[in-house]
């Protein structure tokens, strides 16, 4: 269930680049959503409900699609902003 979840947030951070075309706008979106799912996924941990990938928790959930949307806007910006394309020639 939670795989499901993860692949849908994957999914709304996609949906970002359709429906924001300015870069900044784009950034913003994916920052948010990011800072946020990680924000749920330490208060979650917090409040007892803890990480474990075995069970697939929904803090593990919300900690790797933040951290999935941090390194992706990373990308991004290294990428279609800046031009450094080097290190990513092997996943074209």
């Amino acid at each position: 269930m939670m795989a499901i979840v993860t692949c849908l947030i994957g999914l709304q951070f996609g949906h970002a680049i359709i429906h924001f075309k300015d870069h900044k706008e784009r950034i913003v979106q994916w920052m948010i959503a990011s800072f946020c799912l990680l924000a749920l996924a330490f208060s979650l941990d917090f409040y007892g409900m803890h990480m474990n990938k075995s069970l697939y928790t929904p803090s593990y959930t919300c900690i790797t699609a933040g951290t999935a949307g941090v390194m992706f806007t990373g990308v991004y910006v290294l990428v279609d902003i800046y031009g450094y394309r080097k290190p990513t020639l092997v996943m074209e």
